[in-house]
């Protein structure tokens, strides 16, 4: 989806932990608290800026959140013999 690496549920899990639906139901703080990224992974995608009918998303800057996230959680992670 987007730019996230779908290779199963882990990521929309993570992503709706940390930033989605699932973080406000925890009372902890959640740029996408109407967002339920596992039940709605088309989020990510939408071109919608209306994506819950209940709240107005920026959907370019969900998908730079989303992208960042990847970075940070796959890629930045990377090591070699070469690079640590």
């Amino acid at each position: 989806r987007g730019a996230l690496r779908t290779n199963g549920l882990c990521n929309f899990g993570k992503i709706n932990y940390l930033l989605g639906r699932g973080a406000y139901l925890r009372q902890r703080y959640s740029r996408y608290p109407t967002i339920d990224f596992c039940r709605n992974p088309g989020a990510i995608c939408s071109e919608s800026s209306n994506i819950n009918d209940s709240d107005e998303v920026n959907t370019k800057e969900l998908k730079y959140v989303i992208s960042l996230f990847e970075w940070i959680e796959r890629i930045q992670l990377y090591s070699n013999s070469v690079s640590k």
